[in-house]
């Protein structure tokens, strides 16, 4: 909600406090890559990030794309940013039941 309104600080502060309840939740990693990639704070992004890769041994296949496509945000890979969101929004195996991923 506060990524959503530009309140940056305050949505870190909350994703950062989800994940000290549960360090194996991939959800508010993603969001805060994405929040520290929008204040600029690329460095903690890819810090973040490095963490978050760890935990893909357990991900769905949806999670394991949108890993792919905050990677590709916060390296700023334009291609392969389009290419992961189309994966998640039209091809996302948890929904079609069937496809599998390919990075």
């Amino acid at each position: 909600q506060y990524n959503y309104h530009g309140e940056r600080e305050l949505a870190e502060k909350y994703l950062r406090n989800s994940i000290k309840l549960d360090s194996l939740f991939i959800s508010p990693r993603i969001w805060l890559i994405i929040t520290l990639s929008e204040k600029g704070s690329i460095k903690d992004a890819k810090d973040e990030l490095s963490s978050l890769k760890k935990l893909t041994n357990k991900a769905s296949l949806f999670e394991l794309a949108m890993v792919d496509w905050v990677e590709a945000l916060v390296t700023k890979d334009y291609y392969n940013e389009i290419k992961h969101l189309a994966f998640i929004l039209f091809e996302n195996d948890d929904l079609t039941g069937g496809r599998k991923y390919e990075n």
